[in-house]
């Protein structure tokens, strides 16, 4: 099953007896699917999606997601059902101090050695002492993640090898042509933390969509605050796949110069945003990243390895740790 995108202004999803139809601003069909081969559909501004059809993508299971024009997440429709039970079961595990511990140095010993492993791939690949220095300095980290049992302190050693990370981050592409300074957000300032920025929504969606399969409550997490401003697992649980899929993705489009700064364009107020025709080739691109049977995965997608390891996570949390 895929995702659908309805990004491009003018652009409409309607049913049309038992299929979804997708139809651009010049009234042009351009492609019918069954309803049951869609796993998730993304709607942006300007485009349309009938009752009809909602009605149906709904009932067949499909999250719809509403994102904004940098893939922000503004809000997603599913027919998930929380039981109260479950929903009790998952607030009463993460309050429990001990399992809390538990899973944040769970979450955090993924990001940090997926970190690690990345800069001590192109350490080798580019022969740079620096970028082996810094994966020896997220090691050191690593292993400090043993030594609290103080969410306070697992955190603050995540944030110090996040640091490392993203300081060395810069030298395994040309960061003359690409003006990287280090990260920035919120807005960001330049194309690779527009990408980045950009990857991390799209990423955000594809863990809501496996937080449903799980039958979590997204809004209750243990990392993250649970302030009622967001939901909490579901960035939580983005932790263990930054690097390994979006970071990934973001050096392959460089490297692999499918997309050059010239491809960006930098507003006073929005920061830096993909062209259209760079927002186009970077969905077209993605799909097919996350969706090619990779070897190191045994054959698993990364889409399919994503849900894979959030149902490990499920078992953790109803479980407990071992």
């Amino acid at each position: 099953m895929g995702t659908v995108y309805l990004l491009s202004p003018g652009q409409k999803m309607c049913r049309n007896g038992g299929r979804m139809e997708i139809w651009n601003n010049r009234h042009e069909k351009l492609y019918s699917l069954i309803a049951s081969d869609i796993n998730s559909v993304v709607v942006g501004g300007y485009t349309q999606i009938s009752t009809e059809a909602i009605f149906t993508l709904l009932k067949n299971g499909v999250q719809i997601t509403y994102v904004d024009k940098r893939g922000k997440i503004l809000g997603c429709m599913s027919n998930e059902k929380m039981s109260i039970s479950r929903l009790i079961m998952q607030q009463e595990r993460f309050a429990d101090p001990v399992l809390t511990a538990s899973l944040v140095r769970y979450v955090l010993r993924i990001k940090l050695k997926n970190q690690r492993n990345l800069l001590l791939y192109y350490a080798s690949k580019l022969q740079k002492s620096d970028l082996k220095e810094a994966a020896s300095i997220i090691k050191l980290y690593i292993h400090k993640l043993d030594t609290t049992e103080l969410v306070e302190e697992l955190r603050g050693y995540e944030g110090i090898a996040s640091k490392v990370y993203f300081e060395a981050f810069g030298l395994i592409f040309d960061s003359r042509q690409w003006d990287w300074s280090g990260r920035n957000r919120r807005p960001p300032r330049d194309p690779v933390n527009s990408m980045l920025s950009y990857g991390y929504a799209f990423l955000e969606r594809e863990v809501r969509t496996a937080i449903a399969g799980i039958r979590l409550d997204p809004r209750i997490g243990f990392l993250h605050s649970n302030n009622g401003r967001k939901d909490s697992l579901v960035y939580d649980m983005m932790e263990m796949f930054r690097q390994n899929v979006i970071d990934k993705f973001v050096l392959k489009i460089i490297n692999k110069k499918i997309l050059l700064p010239i491809d960006f364009r930098v507003e006073e107020e929005d920061g830096c945003n993909f062209c259209d025709a760079a927002r186009h080739k970077w969905i077209g691109e993605y799909e097919k990243y996350m969706l090619e049977p990779r070897k190191i995965l045994d054959g698993l997608s990364w889409r399919q390895y994503m849900q894979k390891e959030m149902e490990k996570f499920a078992d953790l949390v109803i479980y407990g740790m071992e």
